[in-house]
């Protein structure tokens, strides 16, 4: 506590210092609005084509798409018929034994 600062029982009457309360807020109809002072100013947009990257890539993941779900498709039906499930097992254990052959 410093040297004259009253003790907390006198903490209650304390008013505000004058210099504090002097920057209080404008009255109306005086300075800017803050919707004025801060308002978002127009920004010119750059509207950039899409490159062909951008068009193959769409492309290139469209067919893995189309290929995945004809895997799942070929998957489920394999579950639900023991006989396909041979079948397929075989196929991919050939397709298996290709790779390593290279």
């Amino acid at each position: 506590m410093r040297a004259g600062d009253p003790g907390p029982e006198g903490m209650e009457n304390r008013k505000y210092r004058p210099r504090l309360m002097s920057a209080g807020r404008p009255m109306d109809g005086e300075g800017k609005s803050l919707k004025e002072q801060y308002g978002e100013e127009k920004k010119e947009e750059l509207i950039v084509p899409k490159s062909a990257a951008v068009k193959l890539s769409r492309a290139y993941s469209a067919v893995v798409q189309a290929v995945m779900a004809a895997f799942a498709l070929i998957g489920g039906v394999s579950l639900a018929r023991p006989e396909l499930r041979a079948i397929l097992a075989g196929i991919i254990l050939e397709a298996i034994r290709e790779i390593k052959g290279f």
